[in-house]
């Protein structure tokens, strides 16, 4: 299991906690203090926790975001959509080659 959805999975049953419950969580299933504090700092960029406190004292919870993926039991960005059909590599170069003539046309208009 990913760095990324043990959190998840502690934010389950938890509305916020402070980096070391996250951390000694996380360590129980094996994972290192480095992999740790990356998922949190990306957690965090891409708008999933967010924090409050003050340095070495912050206390991390989930955002709307997280809360949502929580609650759908489903990853943030999964589509609806069919898996994407591999096409041929002959119609792969006709259609590049369409898109090519594409944007000559428009350049020169």
């Amino acid at each position: 299991m990913s760095t990324r959805k043990l959190i998840r999975e502690y934010f389950k049953s938890h509305d916020k906690a402070t980096y070391t419950q996250i951390r000694e969580y996380c360590q129980s299933y094996g994972l290192l203090t480095g992999n740790i504090s990356f998922s949190v700092n990306d957690m965090m960029n891409r708008g999933e926790l967010d924090r409050t406190g003050k340095y070495g004292a912050y206390q991390y919870f989930p955002t709307e975001l997280l809360n949502e993926e929580i609650n759908t039991g489903r990853p943030l960005g999964a589509k609806d959509k069919q898996p994407r059909v591999k096409k041929s590599k002959q119609v792969a170069a006709v259609s590049m080659f369409d898109q090519l003539l594409r944007g000559v046309r428009h350049a020169n208009q």
